[in-house]
């Protein structure tokens, strides 16, 4: 638990304070571990625009790198249009760090 001891403290209080430290273990734990994360992908759209065409804002992606498989969901994308140029930038948010 906390260090020290929560003198007086009621039984509603104390049982608030077990449930805040477990919670706070188990966000510790998940972090003991590292993981690769992919947050934000770069990615020239002329590579294949059917593709590009068809990503959008919620779409559920897999993504591959490094040896590691991510599931995600696109929740935003930037487009940059120089001439003969289309890049796409993606955020994602991972199934792990946001449910």
């Amino acid at each position: 638990m906390f260090p020290g001891k929560i003198a007086n403290a009621s039984t509603s209080t104390r049982t608030t304070f077990k449930l805040i430290n477990d919670r706070l273990k188990e966000g510790l734990a998940w972090h003991s571990s590292p993981q690769v994360v992919v947050s934000r992908v770069r990615w020239n759209a002329q590579e294949n625009p059917a593709l590009a065409a068809t990503l959008d804002v919620q779409d559920r992606v897999r993504i591959e790198f490094r040896g590691t498989t991510q599931d995600s969901r696109i929740v935003g994308i930037k487009h940059d249009m120089l001439g003969d140029r289309w890049v796409m930038k993606w955020n994602w948010c991972g199934a792990n760090p946001v449910s």
